[in-house]
């Protein structure tokens, strides 16, 4: 555990979500938080889209503030005439599109952390020294800027950034709004990959406020053995993890795997996670290939339970083929369990598997015959070079994905800030 720094002075760290503890997705700021928990005095979590429902449970002492957004659209309008001259100045030729959308997102950026303002007033002293801390490169860190620049005490504000916020490629409007604004105003970015850190200097965050800080996970118990190949007569275990949104290419997948038998391999795919969605209907999909026999739909199941999972599949070679990528998490699990990894050269998974010491990277270009074509040289490694693939996978994640490492670092990292 983190020892708690001693001080006279109370600190808190706000982190302003999506939806997380409501609804789906984020899963992975649960793992983050105990962390937070053990050098700041407070932790509250602030989900910016508030749904119905039950919330998801939070670590022990860890709040969740529940907030209202003003009433009055006044206390916008200075927002989003300073957004229309922004978005001016931020779209350039042939963004100006950007302009309304620019000037709406602020619009709604100001009300939400007028409303949020109000309500952490009442929970927090005005000396609090807060780390107002948006968990995506977006509309929450601007919150948190807005935050930052109301707070009567020391504040700072800071976000992290992980590929839909980074990459302008994977909007579908082909911009992100704020990125001059968050530049300025933003004490800190931290981005989950290098390749994110790269990018983020390239279009005008100064170097000396972007610092690269990894997710990761955390450790299996037992520790797992390395994987063995399959005996003789049985078949390898492919194993998927996704939603089924078109960037994670499912259908694709369904093609390599349906190559695979065609060429004689025994191969069997499992897949963790929705395999139906408008992008995709994955039984429709393997139906059609003729492979319906040759795959398990295993269906959405708890973050925590993802590895099991993997497990009591027997998996022997995870696989993900995404056309854009931040730095996957779910490739991080795989590793933690020693499993070699096939995956798409793109964003910062070449930050994880490094071709032919983890497992094996493709280019996105790559059509199903190549990809098969790499799956089949780790068919045919012998054991024991198999077996220290599966080793070397392990190490990637104890040195570079383990969350008792990186967490700990990143929250220290964050009360230093104050």
């Amino acid at each position: 555990m983190i020892a708690k720094e001693n001080s006279s002075t109370a600190d808190a760290v706000v982190l302003i979500t999506g939806n997380y503890p409501y609804g789906v997705g984020e899963d992975f700021i649960c793992a983050e938080l105990p962390f937070l928990k053990e050098v700041f005095s407070r932790v509250i979590v602030v989900p910016v889209n508030q749904t119905s429902g039950a919330a998801r449970p939070l670590p022990e002492g860890v709040e969740l503030l529940s907030w209202q957004a003003p009433s009055k659209l006044a206390s916008t309008v200075p927002a989003l005439w300073q957004a229309l001259v922004a978005g001016v100045a931020e779209a350039g030729r042939g963004k100006l599109a950007a302009i309304p959308y620019t000037a709406a997102w602020a619009a709604s950026t100001k009300a939400q952390a007028l409303g949020i303002d109000q309500a952490l007033r009442a929970v927090l002293d005005g000396q609090t020294r807060v780390v107002f801390y948006g968990y995506w490169l977006s509309r929450f860190a601007a919150i948190a800027t807005q935050l930052s620049k109301r707070w009567p005490g020391r504040s700072v504000s800071v976000s992290r950034a992980h590929g839909g916020d980074v990459f302008e490629h994977r909007s579908p409007r082909g911009f992100l709004p704020g990125r001059r604004y968050l530049s300025q105003r933003l004490d800190k970015v931290y981005s989950v990959s290098s390749a994110g850190a790269e990018s983020l200097h390239a279009c005008g965050f100064p170097a000396h406020k972007v610092q690269v800080s990894r997710l990761g996970v955390a450790p299996v118990q037992p520790a797992p053995a390395r994987i063995a190949k399959p005996a003789k007569g049985q078949d390898w275990q492919l194993t998927t993890c996704s939603a089924a949104v078109a960037v994670k290419r499912l259908d694709f997948i369904a093609e390599v795997v349906a190559t695979l038998i065609s060429r004689g391999r025994q191969v069997h795919w499992n897949h963790i996670g929705d395999s139906v969605s408008p992008a995709v209907s994955l039984p429709q999909v393997v139906d059609k290939l003729g492979i319906s026999d040759r795959v398990s739909l295993l269906g959405r199941v708890p973050t925590q339970q993802v590895r099991s999972t993997m497990q009591e599949a027997d998996s022997h070679i995870f696989i993900n083929l995404s056309s854009s990528e931040g730095v996957p998490v779910t490739i991080m699990e795989a590793l933690s369990l020693g499993l070699p990894v096939v995956a798409t050269n793109v964003g910062g998974t070449g930050e994880l598997v490094r071709g032919g010491e983890e497992g094996t990277l493709v280019e996105l270009q790559s059509n199903a015959e190549r990809v098969a074509d790499a799956l089949e040289a780790i068919f045919e490694m012998p054991q024991q070079d198999f077996q220290a693939l599966s080793a070397r996978a392990f190490d990637r994640w104890l040195s570079f994905a383990n969350s008792q490492v990186n967490y700990a670092d990143f929250a220290r990292n964050l009360r230093a800030l104050l």
